[in-house]
């Protein structure tokens, strides 16, 4: 099994879709339902909003949002991703 997610992985969670817990329980013969649905969610790669912000009004980024990479419980991917629009920055995928 590959435990790697991707950056959009948050919003089905979010919504009440848990895809890896759904696939790790198919994987062990124990296959479970989705939860209740949500609606509304909003999902937002902060590095594009920053960016599509600078030249068109964007939805605010509050309510119901899912960040792909802000998490504070592991503010280091982010931290990363801040680091790296720098100068001196290099690629890095915040998947």
């Amino acid at each position: 099994m590959n435990p790697r997610v991707w950056k959009w992985i948050g919003l089905p969670i979010a919504s009440g879709v848990d895809l890896p817990w759904l696939a790790y329980t198919e994987a062990i013969g124990q296959g479970e339902r989705a939860g209740d649905l949500r609606d509304g969610m909003r999902w937002i790669y902060e590095r594009d909003y920053a960016l599509l912000a600078k030249t068109r009004p964007l939805f605010p980024a509050t309510g119901e949002i899912v960040n792909a990479v802000w998490d504070p419980d592991d503010p280091g991917p982010f931290a990363q991703l801040i680091l790296n629009e720098g100068p001196a920055g290099k690629y890095y995928c915040a998947c």
